[in-house]
């Protein structure tokens, strides 16, 4: 009987790797509180069918763990059985251990298929905003953002096989997005954003063609859903268009690379236009940052730097470099872009601005500051201040702003207030 312990214990042992990752260390072996449930785990590699006997769904077991099962329910049989002759017992465990190397080749080979098959996610966001504004005195002053507005109605649709992964992105919004300081959203047609393609050449070089935004800065790439203020920063905005084109994407530990070639503002391929991009992270462990503010912040104390290089050969003499910077510590971030543009590119003006956010209560509330300059085209500045109310995450928050508007030169002053709600799924 104590050899019969022995091997059940030693079965339970090899099982304990296959089960932890469920619920997340060895207590997941333990079972929960009640009244508690286990944290979400990761997607399942095995279809929910199969497995009787069980309360709730049933499902199957995965090919590895069933090997596993079988092996422990080998060993407390065949050995230290009381009764049993131990050379038979010997000899029936080896049959038993010869199945379960099969039955692990199996399992290998099951889930290599399970990776080759296709997955599909649908998903997208919706951003609303009611908006008020005084002393606006500009000549386009119908066009100032005021009343209620549908901002975003996003669907977005990922498609995996393989090395391979598609990613399409239709906006439903009349005004295709906000605009600077603009908007009247309203409900319409769905038009297509982004449309492209991923192939992994190589474990952290991804190859992309399609029709995507030119890979400028990190404010740029990101979606509606995943800012601070109702607007994007004025740098970032002029880089949301998408254009048809390739781009090489290269990931390492401390370093990101892109380059891009793109069709150009004169869409017929006739000039293109040509991006390059480095990001380094300069010290630090944090991972690089998924979304404006500091919501992510507590991932490390990190600190990256980037430099975009940009030119569009169908606008003469429209070089554009680009530096940010990003700093995160605990529940505090901040943000920086300076761009500095040849004559071709508005008119050769170098803008700047700064952002700085940090979390009131974790995961809750945050709040968010931001200075943009433009004075050096427009004589002009904006002054953001923000609170954000997190519901559901990051996916669903309140963003409450408040903007002003200072143009000296033309006495043309702007002061706005907006009350926005986000919904992502």
């Amino acid at each position: 009987m104590a050899l019969r312990s022995l091997t059940i214990a030693c079965a339970a042992a090899s099982l304990a790797p296959l089960l932890t990752p469920a619920w997340g260390g060895a207590a997941a072996l333990e079972a929960p509180p009640i009244g508690l449930t286990p944290p979400p785990a990761a997607p399942l590699p095995f279809r929910p069918e199969g497995l009787v006997g069980t309360r709730g769904p049933a499902m199957s077991l995965p090919p590895r763990l069933a090997a596993h099962l079988a092996l422990g329910d080998a060993l407390a049989r065949g050995v230290g059985a009381e009764g049993s002759d131990d050379d038979e017992a010997w000899a029936s465990l080896h049959g038993e251990l010869e199945a379960f190397e099969a039955g692990l080749e199996l399992a290998d080979d099951t889930g290599r298929r399970a990776d080759a098959r296709s997955m599909l996610e649908l998903g997208g966001f919706l951003r609303s905003s009611l908006e008020s504004n005084w002393e606006n005195r500009w000549p386009d002053a119908d066009r100032i953002s005021r009343g209620a507005s549908l901002d975003n109605a996003r669907l977005q649709l990922d498609a995996r096989a393989g090395p391979l992964e598609v990613y399409v992105a239709l906006e439903g919004s009349t005004d295709g997005g906000r605009q600077y300081l603009i908007h009247n959203g309203r409900g319409g047609e769905f038009e297509l954003l982004d449309a492209y393609a991923d192939l992994r050449l190589l474990e952290r070089v991804t190859l992309r063609a399609g029709q995507f935004r030119a890979p400028v800065s990190f404010a740029a790439l990101l979606d509606e859903n995943e800012l601070l203020f109702l607007d994007r920063t004025g740098i970032s905005q002029r880089w949301v268009a998408r254009d048809t084109g390739v781009a090489l994407h290269a990931r390492g530990d401390r370093l990101e690379a892109w380059l891009a070639v793109q069709d150009g503002s004169d869409e017929a391929a006739e000039e293109l236009a040509f991006t390059a991009r480095g990001v380094l992270r300069l010290f630090g462990e944090g991972q690089a940052p998924r979304r404006e503010g500091a919501y992510d912040a507590d991932l490390g104390e990190t600190v990256y730097l980037g430099l975009a290089w940009h030119e569009d050969r169908s606008i003469p003499d429209s070089r554009v470099l680009l530096a940010e910077a990003y700093y995160s510590f605990e529940s505090f971030a901040v943000a920086g872009e300076f761009q500095s543009p040849r004559d071709g590119f508005q008119s050769g003006s170098d803008f700047w601005n700064l952002t700085a956010s940090a979390m009131l209560v974790p995961e809750t509330w945050e709040l968010a500051a931001r200075y943009e300059d433009f004075r050096d085209r427009a004589g002009a500045r904006v002054w953001r201040v923000g609170l954000v109310r997190y519901l559901r995450g990051a996916d669903t928050k309140l963003q409450l702003g408040v903007a002003r508007l200072e143009h000296p030169d033309s006495h043309l002053d702007l002061t706005s207030l907006d009350l926005t709600l986000v919904a992502s799924f």
